[in-house]
């Protein structure tokens, strides 16, 4: 099974983007699920805090060099989907979203056949869920530029009757632009996704 596992993580890894940034190992994987890794950023870690509890914050590091997608954006959508908690599920009407980046079930399909990704990876691995979101938004850049636009596309689609949705997803108040804006002054994203 673990070899099944980071075969997975491979091909999700290997997926060329337009514009390709370091190559990322399995050793660089590896890592992740070592128990070594702390929140190596430029938050500190509050006493209320443990390093187990949020180990998964150097992911969106990593998955900001790899896809060539801002760290404090991909932050911002995970505070924004599902205040930084990894088990997160949300269910409605049109499917359900799971994980930190609320992977909805409309890519379970693709993810399944073209990559081997399953729902349950994405709920078991906060990383490859961090990975995955980071894809689709650098995959929204590719299409159609870097805008907010762009970024409310995550959460909205891109047809015309959706502008609303996409406004309201990176706009509005508790926006991703206004969780982008604070994260780049400096405030913990853990505390910001706890309000």
């Amino acid at each position: 099974m673990p070899g099944e596992h980071f075969k997975t993580v491979l091909t999700i890894i290997a997926i060329t983007l337009s514009n390709p940034v370091r190559s990322y190992s399995l050793n660089d994987y590896h890592k992740h699920n070592s128990g070594r890794v702390g929140i190596e950023s430029t938050y500190p870690i509050k006493n209320e805090h443990t390093v187990s509890e949020f180990g998964f914050m150097r992911c969106f590091q990593d998955m900001s060099r790899r896809y060539n997608v801002k760290k404090n954006l991909l932050i911002a959508h995970a505070i924004k989907e599902s205040h930084l908690n990894p088990g997160a599920v949300n269910r409605q009407k049109a499917g359900e979203a799971v994980g930190l980046m609320q992977i909805h079930s409309q890519w379970f399909p693709r993810l399944q056949k073209d990559y081997h990704i399953t729902r349950d990876m994405l709920l078991r691995d906060p990383c490859l869920n961090i990975s995955v979101g980071a894809w689709i938004i650098a995959n929204n850049f590719s299409a159609k530029g870097v805008s907010w636009d762009a970024v409310g596309a995550y959460y909205g689609g891109y047809s015309d009757s959706k502008a609303d949705d996409r406004y309201w997803y990176y706009g509005g108040k508790g926006g991703i632009r206004e969780i982008y804006r604070r994260l780049e002054q400096g405030e913990d994203p853990i505390l910001i996704a706890k309000e």
